[in-house]
């Protein structure tokens, strides 16, 4: 019987094609004997980890779910907290970090699906390029699904968004320049020089207590497929 459960648990061969988890580390919004301040989880646990009420697989809706409460424990320089992959390298053992003019070609894809976001501040983040800071980010307000770069207008991607409606995000980096492409159509194409970079997509919560949310307020991401490549 325990074999039995263990196998239920695991996801099935079709989504760990599409959800490969080798090159990422996760950050929960939890502080307990894990390591880490909020916890982290790497690679190799990764592979077959799951918490039942920040990140699992859901085999109903065919991907892996992530969620964070309005009252989680945050990162050192944020004020909100996160149920998100962060990008690796080397199997997981070290953080990734590559420019837009490198020479190389940086893509992250991912099929995302909101669920689920806190009344009272209903804002969060499932996607990223980051380096320290972040350089670009696809996030939800209530129902404006865009794009937002510090210092830059908002590109709106879908101006009246409904919660759990799948959509395909791609973001790009190369030659100098960022991409995004949602639902294959290609929506920014943004010169910059950036170093240091890395991908990021889950679920990052941007509201807390001070916001007017009860500590309880979740809001949570479906992730159906994800895929990364690094080209030269």
């Amino acid at each position: 019987m325990r074999a039995l459960l263990i196998l239920i648990a695991l996801p099935s061969l079709a989504v760990a094609q599409t959800v490969d988890l080798t090159n990422w580390k996760l950050q929960l919004p939890v502080d307990t004997e894990r390591r880490g301040n909020p916890d982290e989880v790497h690679q190799p646990e990764l592979a077959t980890f799951s918490d039942p009420n920040y990140f699992f697989f859901d085999d109903a809706a065919g991907g892996y779910i992530f969620r964070a409460h309005a009252g989680g424990v945050t990162t050192e320089n944020s004020r909100y907290p996160r149920s998100e992959l962060r990008e690796m390298a080397e199997g997981g053992t070290e953080k990734a970090s590559w420019g837009t003019d490198d020479g190389g070609t940086h893509t992250m894809t991912a099929v995302l699906a909101v669920n689920r976001l806190p009344p009272k501040k209903p804002h969060l983040v499932c996607a990223q390029i980051h380096n320290g800071s972040y350089i670009l980010m696809i996030r939800l307000e209530a129902e404006k699904l865009f794009i937002a770069r510090q210092d830059k207008a908002d590109i709106v991607l879908d101006a009246d968004y409904e919660l759990g409606r799948e959509f395909e995000t791609t973001l790009m980096a190369g030659d100098g320049r960022i991409r995004v492409l949602h639902n294959g159509k290609e929506r920014l194409a943004w010169n910059t020089k950036r170093k240091s970079c890395y991908f990021k997509t889950g679920c990052y919560l941007q509201s807390n207590p001070d916001r007017g949310d009860q500590p309880d307020a979740m809001g949570e991401v479906l992730l159906k497929s994800l895929k990364l490549s690094h080209e030269r």
